[in-house]
């Protein structure tokens, strides 16, 4: 996973296609996808953040690595809600734009189809790191972290509705 995080800056990855050729060989051999298993909690949400990178090359490099090691990516996501969730709130106010940019995205893109109980605990850390990349110096940032701010009202109201939400909850 530590590879992931090198992207912006190293030489290596002007090939991302043969980075993300040789992850996927590995995987296809069932020890490389049993030996896997123990890196995904960290490799996940990383790899699910950089699947937004406003780097159109990073971006599609990511995807391609994305599809290789995640089969059912909505069982995955459900999976690793936890970890996405704490790696977006870690990143989204990051000194650079590109990971502050890339997770407004990957917030809002993981907000559809939660519920209240899956949030209850960072939607207020949520908001308030959000609020402050919708103020970025950065034009891209803030459409991003309008976008997830759109998503975040949506997903209140969702919740605040009794058709959707308990009571209780």
């Amino acid at each position: 996973y530590k590879f992931i995080s090198l992207s912006h800056h190293s030489a290596i990855w002007n090939s991302k296609k043969a980075a993300a050729f040789s992850v996927m060989n590995i995987l296809r051999t069932n020890s490389g996808a049993d030996k896997m298993e123990k890196f995904m909690p960290k490799l996940v949400p990383m790899l699910y953040r950089y699947t937004f990178d406003p780097n159109p090359r990073i971006n599609k490099s990511m995807n391609a690595m994305w599809k290789a090691l995640v089969p059912n990516p909505t069982a995955t996501i459900d999976k690793y809600l936890k970890e996405i969730v704490k790696n977006v709130l870690k990143g989204i106010n990051h000194k650079l734009y590109r990971y502050r940019e890339a997770c407004c995205m990957a917030l809002a893109d993981v907000l559809s189809g939660r519920q209240f109980s899956d949030f209850e605990t960072t939607i207020k850390e949520l908001y308030e790191k959000n609020f402050r990349v919708m103020d970025d110096y950065k034009d891209s940032c803030r459409i991003a972290g309008l976008k997830a701010s759109k998503k975040l009202g949506y997903f209140a109201e969702k919740c605040c509705n009794p058709l959707y939400t308990s009571p209780s909850s």
